[in-house]
């Protein structure tokens, strides 16, 4: 006897199995994110401390000042780390229109790069051997 379960609908216990273990999986992972912020806020307000005790700031204006460069270091990173993509470049070059007028001005109008897309085997060859591509390179 072969035990092929392709074909057998699942169980109510597997189903209420799996529903419980995902259930478990989400609270444990709710459990890290809470003990994540404890330790990150008594993190930013020790850091304050610090920065109250050295300047005439109060503790929660030390802690704010704390927690927005933490937050900007952090954003910092991760926009420095992340892969960048064809897009990201043209944006980038989009938010950077006004630095370098002349260049704009030296560049040629109405320039388009365009991808050609591959012969089709009835056109001619583009090596240019003046035979069908599909007799020539298309082989």
């Amino acid at each position: 006897m072969s035990n092929n379960r392709a074909g057998k609908t699942p169980s109510i216990t597997n189903l209420l199995g799996q529903a419980a273990s995902s259930i478990v999986f989400i609270f444990f992972l709710l459990i890290l994110l809470a003990l994540a912020v404890l330790v990150l806020g008594f993190a930013a307000t020790l850091v304050g401390r610090v920065i109250s005790l050295g300047s005439g700031l109060s503790l929660f204006e030390a802690t704010m000042v704390a927690i927005a460069v933490g937050i900007a270091t952090v954003y910092f990173i991760i926009d420095k780390t992340r892969p960048r993509y064809p897009w990201d470049v043209i944006a980038d070059e989009e938010d950077e229109d006004f630095e370098d007028e002349k260049d704009e001005e030296d560049a040629p109008l109405n320039q388009v790069s365009r991808i050609k897309p591959p012969p089709s085997r009835n056109d001619p060859c583009p090596c240019g051997s003046g035979k069908k591509f599909k007799y020539c390179h298309g082989r």
